[in-house]
């Protein structure tokens, strides 16, 4: 599913990641470690198709990460996940399935399963109550909620129906919106 070949990243004369080059397969859990500059975010901003390499091959599913099937394919958490702290885990995880289309009983059952495996037993708790790591424990799932092979609904789901709505507002003149 993942397959980066001899990946380079250069700033100016400096390389961010020099010769990176690994695979990972479908249903593998692969990690990505090492010390602050070692290159591990540009790797992954360079899989999400959020940097273009300096040179090297990356794939995702057998395409450009900048194709959109294959930025589908993936989630990729910012290092500080901004979290809506009202909401608990159990709420901001639904939300992100939500927004991903993915259908309520599947959606229900992913999640909790995800915080089975994650020892969370305050899943009602605010996220603003919670500790910095446990926020973190939250935030990583919520990026990822939908699996590939998932189809998007194209915006059936509350959320789906309010872009729908500011999209039908958009340009008139009597309207606007405000991000709640």
């Amino acid at each position: 599913m993942i397959d980066v070949r001899d990946l380079r990243k250069e700033y100016g004369d400096f390389a961010a990641v020099e010769g990176s080059t690994f695979a990972v397969e479908p249903g593998e859990v692969f990690g990505v470690v090492g010390p602050n500059g070692a290159g591990k975010t540009t790797t992954l901003k360079s899989l999400a198709g959020l940097l273009e390499p300096t040179s090297g091959g990356v794939e995702v599913a057998g395409r450009a990460p900048d194709d959109a099937d294959a930025r589908g394919q993936l989630g990729f958490p910012p290092e500080e996940s901004p979290l809506y702290e009202e909401m608990t885990a159990r709420s901001y995880l639904h939300f992100f399935a939500d927004l991903y289309d993915v259908p309520d009983a599947t959606a229900t059952e992913r999640i909790e399963s995800t915080l089975d495996r994650l020892e969370l037993d305050h899943r009602e708790r605010p996220l603003g109550d919670m500790s910095k790591g446990m926020k973190r424990k939250v935030a990583i799932p919520g990026r990822v909620p939908r699996r590939p092979s998932d189809r998007r609904l194209r915006g059936r789901g509350r959320y789906g129906r309010y872009r729908r709505g500011l999209r039908g507002s958009h340009g008139r003149r009597d309207t606007g919106a405000v991000p709640g």
